[in-house]
């Protein structure tokens, strides 16, 4: 966003010089103000089409510079109204779906479901054991009848995926002129006529970063 503003600023910069060339061209009674090297030059220069184009060319700058503004300002404000986004991550034969508060384009807290969804189904899995005592096994099993998916229970996993969630979030909520930033994700969904949804964020995000751990298979 730094850059595009730095860019909307060169134009607007341009803009006023364009239109203060032609202006200053268009009367000829200043020219013999200027010193006189700059006098013989401006006996080259046809002042009428400077005057002319001049004065073209910088309403054409400012108009794009205040258009651009508009855009950035637009884009801006539509990221700050993001108020959460939901992600998914996979981590070993299981799914976890976290939520991310988003307050004023700040990241303020992850929530994870303390059960994780099953990679066929995506129904919430159920927890199972075997064994009693120091013999005992902990499973993650789906409930659903159409099909077998038993991963082992790692504890550790919860936090991973946790840690993982917050890494993610970060990254789209913290960065800035990055392709993964909040304000580029939701620009380019906008861009295509997207609506901009929690999900829709995250989406967008997995299609632009290449990390075997992220998913949407959540949703």
């Amino acid at each position: 966003m730094d850059r595009q503003i730095l860019l909307t600023a060169i134009i607007a910069v341009a803009s006023v010089l364009s239109l203060m060339i032609s202006t200053l061209a268009g009367i000829p009674e200043i020219v013999r103000y200027y010193p006189s090297a700059i006098t013989g030059l401006l006996e080259i220069i046809p002042l009428d089409l400077v005057s002319v184009w001049g004065e073209r060319i910088g309403l054409l700058l400012l108009g794009l510079s205040l258009g651009w503004l508009a855009h950035i300002r637009y884009i801006s404000d539509s990221s700050k109204s993001v108020d959460k986004i939901e992600g998914c991550v996979k981590l070993r034969g299981v799914l976890w779906k976290g939520t991310a508060k988003i307050n004023n384009g700040h990241f303020v807290d992850i929530s994870v479901p303390n059960k994780p969804l099953c990679s066929e189904c995506q129904s919430p899995m159920n927890s199972s054991e075997t064994g009693s005592g120091f013999n005992q096994d902990f499973f993650w099993k789906c409930p659903s009848s159409a099909h077998e998916n038993i991963v082992e229970r790692d504890f550790d996993r919860e936090d991973e995926a946790v840690n993982l969630f917050s890494k993610h979030f970060g990254r789209i909520v913290e960065s800035e002129d990055e392709e993964y930033s909040l304000d580029s994700l939701v620009e380019s969904i906008k861009n295509r006529g997207g609506k901009i949804t929690s999900r829709a964020i995250w989406i967008e995000y997995v299609g632009v970063v290449d990390d075997p751990d992220i998913s949407v298979d959540c949703f």
